[in-house]
C-alpha cells in the first residue's frame, strides 16, 4: 500500500466506515481527477478516494477522517484490505479468506483488537468493491 503526499485539493467522493458497515456514499464521477491518479501511479477511472470513519482500522494507520484510495480494478486477495459491501452497506476491512477443500469462510478482519471479525455467512449479499491502494492522512 502506497502512502501518498501531495499539495492540491482533491474532491472526495464520500465516506466509508472503518467500524460497522453503513448505507452507501453515492455515485462516483470517474473523470475527476485523472491526472492526479496518473500522477500517483493508480489506475484513473478506477481508484476514487474516500474518507473514512472510525477507530477499526488504527492499527494499519487509518484514523477517522483519512483518505483512502480504492482501486476498483485490483482482484482481492486474502489479506488485503479492501472496501466491501455487505448486505447494502459499505465498510473497509482487512479479507481473510478460509478456503479448504470440503469448506470455504470469508470474514472481515477490523485492525483493532477491540472488534469482532465480521463473518460473511451463507445468506450474505457480499461483494469486494476494491482494493484499498494508498492513504493520506488528512490535516485537521
Amino acid at each position: 500500500m502506497t502512502v501518498l503526499n501531495f499539495d492540491f485539493s482533491l474532491r472526495i467522493a464520500g465516506t466509508v466506515p472503518c467500524g460497522k458497515p453503513e448505507q452507501p456514499f453515492g455515485d462516483i464521477h470517474a473523470e475527476e481527477g485523472e491526472h492526479f491518479f496518473r500522477q500517483a501511479g493508480l489506475h484513473p477511472r478506477m481508484t476514487y478516494p474516500v474518507v473514512v470513519k472510525g477507530d477499526s482500522m488504527i492499527e494499519v494507520g487509518f484514523e477517522d477522517g483519512d483518505v483512502v484510495f480504492v482501486d476498483s480494478s485490483q482482484e482481492a486477495q486474502d489479506g488485503d484490505i479492501v472496501m466491501a459491501m455487505l448486505n447494502g452497506e459499505h465498510t473497509v476491512k482487512r479479507l481473510r479468506l478460509h478456503v479448504k477443500s470440503w469448506t470455504q469462510r470469508v470474514e472481515l478482519i477490523a485492525e483493532n483488537k477491540h472488534y469482532q471479525p465480521i463473518v460473511i455467512g451463507e445468506g450474505d449479499e457480499f461483494v469486494v468493491l476494491g482494493v484499498v491502494a494508498g492513504h493520506y492522512r488528512r490535516l485537521k
